[in-house]
């Protein structure tokens, strides 16, 4: 009986071990480790005595929980001082260097093929500065997440970071990543940020990074919204964004100077009060938003604008000593109050093209001296052009259909309007010339005093319109405006340095106030044309001459002109 049992715990024992040989075994095809050396995953690692830690191998390193990566084991950890990193290696995963605070150098040998860093890969590392190769394509959020001994990073890799991978990091000084791309609050809290060389920035990238001083976002593709909210400290601004996001430089309090030559849009609010802001620099802006550059007190200059063509809201209001701005007839629309205020205002606003013009549009901007051409426009708010002392204007076109109340009133440069039969809805006192005064709130509200009887600006238009009614009832001179204009032939043929005459056969209605034409030619090249009609041939050829009523009313004839 006691050989049975002896034979039967022997047994047991050997199955034993077995077993355990078994499971150590298997363990081992996973991480081997002999000493400070040892292999993870397809990476190769070994601590030498001096601290050096060098990873060599290919591939991507193993995901790790906390404490699992074998150099931040509790016994080893503070015998990291240096990290070599070998060119085969494609990711630092997650933890991989968490709480090795003697880690102060990372080295990433010569044609590295790093991809990606993990999320919380150097959290509470003691690197103090890092250069990352330019393979690197992904920064994880959190990656760098209270390395507070790091002071400087930088990398010429297209890589992304996500949000906070640099959050706490409060002895960082210095960033120079150019392709960088920065996600969503990149540095978190990282409150000691001084110079900053980025590409493209997601919304709230730098917020409220009120340390940061020097920024160089010349590679940027876009600045997202909210990008530099609440850095005060930069004063100035070169990008080739393309984009730039609503509030983007909201509170930047010290912001003088704004380079943006290839920005087509700009977002509301961009540069909402800004009090130091003097020059901005645009070039193939299309779009700028609502309130963008509201109430900046000090801006002067606005150049680049030939491309403009939506000017929103409150876009440039109660910027008092803004000067120089000029628009082309690619501007379609004027939001309300969008210069108004901008007193100082001497630069041309082409309306041309312009479709609406909104309420307050250009209230007291009374140095503006643009002449104001209308060909498209449909509505005209009430008070667009109140107090526009200098402007001239003598047509609305032939597509309105709304004037406003007060439009026009104290625009004393203005001395007749041509007022089309579609425009059905004209506001009282709107073609009143001189007003007593015009003062503006704290809060930017307008109170314009002016006589009701005063002196008025003469309407031309059609028989029976809402025009001659409106002058009816607020004794505005009425004048009818020509419909037609009968030319004494519709073709002729002048031989190079001849001449021929075109004459004015008919005006209708007879009883038109303006019966006189302007001439011009569609071509002076092949044919010049006088003010009083004389076509002269130039070199052979085919062009066209012009005959356009004066009044206003846009009405005109043409003449083909064949030069032999």
């Amino acid at each position: 009986m006691k050989k049975i049992i002896s034979l039967v715990m022997a047994t047991v024992m050997l199955l034993t071990v077995m077993t355990t040989a078994i499971s150590v075994s298997a363990s081992e095809t996973e991480t081997t480790a002999v000493g400070n050396s040892g292999t993870v995953g397809t990476i190769n690692w070994s601590l030498d005595s001096n601290g050096t830690l060098t990873l060599s191998g290919n591939g991507y390193m193993p995901e790790f929980s906390i404490g699992d990566a074998p150099w931040t084991g509790y016994d080893v950890r503070n015998s990291v001082k240096t990290a070599v990193i070998g060119a085969g290696i494609k990711s630092i995963s997650a933890y991989a260097f968490y709480e090795n605070e003697n880690l102060k150098t990372v080295t990433f040998l010569a044609n590295s093929k790093l991809e990606k860093i993990s999320q919380y890969a150097f959290e509470y590392s003691g690197i103090e500065s890092i250069v990352l190769p330019s393979s690197l394509k992904t920064i994880d959020s959190y990656a760098f997440y209270q390395t507070e001994s790091l002071t400087s990073i930088s990398s010429n890799a297209s890589v992304t970071l996500d949000q906070y991978a640099l959050s706490y990091c409060n002895n960082l000084t210095n960033v120079n990543m150019p392709n960088a791309t920065f996600g969503t609050y990149t540095f978190g809290s990282s409150s000691n940020l001084q110079t900053l060389s980025a590409g493209t920035l997601k919304e709230y990238a730098l917020y409220q990074i009120s340390s940061l001083k020097t920024v160089n976002l010349t590679n940027a593709k876009s600045i997202g919204k909210y990008a530099l909210y609440g850095c005060n400290n930069i004063k100035t601004i070169s990008s080739n964004a393309t984009t730039v996001g609503d509030r983007a430089f909201y509170n930047c309090y010290s912001l003088q100077t704004v380079n943006l030559p290839k920005a087509t849009s700009i977002g509301e609010y961009a540069f909402y009060q800004l009090p130091n802001l003097s020059t901005v620099k645009l070039g193939k802006v299309q779009t700028i938003g609502q309130g963008t550059f509201y109430e900046c007190k000090k801006l002067t200059t606005v150049t680049g604008t030939s491309n403009l063509r939506t000017i929103g809201d409150y876009a440039f209001d109660l910027d008092t000593k803004l000067k120089n701005l000029s628009t082309s007839s690619r501007l379609t629309y004027i939001g309300d109050y969008s210069f108004s205020n901008c007193k100082s205002l001497t630069g041309s606003i082409n309306t041309t093209n312009v479709t609406y013009v909104g309420r307050y549009a250009f209230a007291n901007c009374y140095n503006l001296n643009s002449t104001l051409t209308f060909k498209k426009v449909k509505t005209i708010e009430y008070e667009a052009f109140v107090n526009c002392k200098k402007i001239k204007c003598n047509s609305l076109g032939s597509k309105i259909t709304m004037l406003g109340s007060c439009s026009f009133l104290g625009c004393s440069s203005v001395k007749s309007l041509y007022i089309p039969s579609c425009c059905k809805d004209i506001g009282l006192d709107s073609l009143i010339k001189n007003v007593i005064s015009c003062t503006v709130s704290s809060t930017g509200y307008l109170d314009v005093k002016y006589n009701r009887n005063g002196a008025k600006i003469a309407i031309y238009g059609d028989k029976g319109s809402a025009a001659q009614n409106h002058a009816n009832i607020y004794k505005n001179r009425f004048y009818y405006a020509v419909k037609k204009i009968t030319l004494n032939k519709t073709s002729a043929t002048v031989k190079v340095k001849k001449t021929t005459k075109i004459k004015v056969k008919a005006i209708t209605p007879k009883n038109a106030k303006i019966k006189s034409v302007t001439f011009s030619t569609s071509n002076k090249k092949i044919a010049t044309v006088s003010s009083k009609g004389v076509v002269k041939g130039v070199k052979k050829g085919t062009c066209y001459v012009y005959a356009k009523a004066k009044d206003g009313s846009g009405k005109m004839s043409k003449v083909k002109i064949i030069v032999k």
